[in-house]
């Protein structure tokens, strides 16, 4: 399937393209179509601190990957190696086990068990905006 909208991606293949950064085994085929979901999402649900510090650390990754390349100096392939551990511990802390709890406070929220496989991330969102509201 091909996903290019949060109306229909469903919020367990939005949570796996962030966790893994892999869009396209998740059902979106192509970088454009992931920005447009991306600027969907951020539109309107937002983003958190913690998104913005993943991409903070990728940049990161990517600047000291390309002062490596220049200048071949070993001691910046171990920090990137550094920084990778980072990105890793930073996107935990942003899905991993909050997604999980997120997931079970929602569903007791709304008195139903919630198929994150099938409900979209435009709808899980909306559950939540509707839950703050309670």
């Amino acid at each position: 399937m091909n996903y290019k909208s949060i109306d229909t991606l469903p919020i367990y293949n939005y949570n796996k393209i962030i966790e893994t950064g892999d869009f396209e085994k998740y059902g979106v085929n192509n970088f454009d179509d992931w920005q447009i979901i991306e600027r969907e999402f951020f539109e309107q649900i937002g983003y958190s601190e913690k998104y913005f510090e993943i991409l903070r650390i990728k940049t990161d990754i990517v600047m000291t990957k390309a002062n490596y390349y220049k200048s071949n100096n070993n001691a910046l392939k171990t920090l990137i190696e550094i920084k990778k551990a980072k990105l890793m511990q930073t996107i935990g802390e942003q899905v991993g086990g909050d997604f999980d709890l997120m997931i079970a406070q929602i569903s007791k929220f709304m008195g139903f068990r919630i198929d994150i496989k099938k409900v979209s991330v435009k709808e899980f969102y909306s559950y939540i905006k509707l839950a703050e509201k309670q």
